[in-house]
């Protein structure tokens, strides 16, 4: 199965979407890190290296009630563009586990 906003090389996909006016939409999925960073490119999203630590939300977390519905990347790729009301992209690539993030949002 395939999903809008996500790349094909993509499996084991969760994603979370709302409707209303907020818009967020969460996807994680495993991925090779070559088939990531080539997904990235094509929407325009200038990976970083991550240095420190980035949190970023899982989809997963929002359909098991999780109270802070984060995980934390310390070794990978990250890219965020947010506007001040919170709207936006972040994506990350996290290679202690091979999985993709993309978390964005209208507000």
């Amino acid at each position: 199965m395939t999903y809008d906003g996500i790349p094909q090389a993509a499996s084991d996909i969760n994603v979370f979407k709302n409707d209303n006016m907020s818009g967020m939409f969460l996807a994680d999925f495993e991925i090779r890190e070559a088939a990531f960073v080539r997904f990235a490119d094509s929407e325009g999203w200038d990976l970083d290296l991550v240095s420190g630590r980035e949190p970023i939300f899982v989809a997963k977390s929002y359909f098991q009630n999780v109270a802070n519905p984060r995980t934390t990347i310390t070794n990978g790729l990250y890219y965020s563009r947010r506007a001040p009301n919170g709207g936006g992209v972040t994506v990350a690539y996290d290679r202690m586990s091979g999985r993709g993030y993309i978390s964005s949002s209208s507000r």
